[in-house]
């Protein structure tokens, strides 16, 4: 009698082993982890909530109903791009969760570069050769088209405005014949060649 006893228990199942607790459908032999809660069994739908929800022997795995986009930072300059993702519930290494890099393939463009004068986008900021470049120049109005500028007429661009020039020193800039370098005229009452003397 011990003897079958025996085989009963290890053949059959205990009574818990057999029993359907949680009335999920599933017992402890059919692959229910947890027979004290209907939300986990091998038909339940896994969570990022660090429980093995659907008995597969894994937790929080990536077809977890609730786990985030994450986007990988291909050129690994720190940012990420919006080439590559993947969903998880924990934020793997070397992805983020939002893609701010405008350019993931070239590690010298991202939020954190320096702007240039180059007619990229440099540092994402959706503008480009902006007046805060590192290389932008100053630029003078040239009102009088003499190809000298006016000192106090000033831009800071990466290119040249309309009507401005990168030479300044013009001291009459409403007279195309005044300028640095003109000839100069004796005792006519004009500073010609922008010297401070009419002679």
């Amino acid at each position: 009698m011990i003897s079958f006893w025996f085989v009963l228990v290890v053949g059959c199942g205990t009574t818990w082993e057999l029993e359907d607790r949680d009335q999920d459908g599933y017992t402890w032999l059919d692959g229910d982890c947890n027979d004290n809660t209907p939300l986990i069994g091998p038909d339940a739908i896994e969570y990022c909530d660090e429980v093995d929800n659907d008995c597969d022997g894994r937790i929080d795995e990536d077809d977890a109903i609730d786990g985030e986009t994450w986007f990988g930072d291909v050129d690994g300059d720190g940012f990420a791009g919006d080439s590559l993702f993947v969903t998880a519930c924990l934020r793997p290494t070397g992805y983020a969760a939002m893609p701010k890099d405008c350019d993931d393939s070239n590690a010298g463009i991202n939020p954190s570069a320096i702007e240039y004068c180059d007619g990229v986008d440099n540092d994402c900021d959706e503008e480009i050769d902006e007046d805060d470049a590192i290389d932008v120049a100053t630029w003078y109005g040239d009102g009088d088209g003499d190809g000298f500028g006016y000192d106090d007429d000033q831009i800071i661009a990466c290119d040249a405005p309309s009507s401005y020039v990168s030479t300044p020193g013009d001291c009459d800039d409403a007279d195309p014949d005044s300028y640095p370098g003109a000839a100069e005229i004796p005792n006519d009452g004009v500073d010609s060649d922008c010297d401070g003397e009419d002679s």
